[in-house]
């Protein structure tokens, strides 16, 4: 009877680990995402390539209004792969990135995504993935222009 016991609970961690292994599996990085990512190049739009969204926006800060919700937000972008933010200049939150191609992806705890992006000065402006425009834009700053890492 212990025997069967001990086989039965044996096979009842085997059949969760597995489940887990499994169901982990199929989730994607964000590097995955943005490697993977379909995109329409917007109509009369020159999109930033890899090294443009690389020079632009890693290790530097950019600051503008949401398009989604009323308020602003300032981003600092880390070397590492890590988002410092602050929301409506009291808010601090993180976040990560990725790049790929011309493809910028980003993870936050409430939200997640793909964009592409163009540039004009120090001005950059975001687009679907299916090339419509986002409506939104943001300005460029170099390095850590508000002391958000700290």
């Amino acid at each position: 009877l212990e025997d069967n016991k001990m086989k039965n609970k044996t096979i009842f961690l085997w059949t969760i680990t597995s489940a887990l292994l499994l169901g982990l599996s199929g989730c994607k990085t964000l590097d995955e995402r943005a490697m993977e990512a379909k995109f329409t190049n917007p109509e009369g739009v020159t999109l930033m390539t890899e090294a443009a969204l690389r020079e632009t926006l890693v290790g530097n800060t950019y600051a503008g209004d949401s398009v989604k919700y009323d308020g602003s937000y300032i981003e600092f972008i880390q070397p590492d792969g890590k988002i410092s933010g602050l929301w409506n200049g009291t808010d601090r939150y993180k976040g990560e990135w990725a790049i790929s191609g011309n493809v910028w992806c980003y993870k936050y705890k409430s939200s997640n995504g793909c964009n592409t992006l163009s540039k004009s000065g120090d001005t950059i402006y975001w687009y679907q993935l299916d090339g419509s425009s986002m409506g939104g834009k943001a300005t460029v700053t170099k390095g850590d222009s508000k002391g958000l890492a700290k």
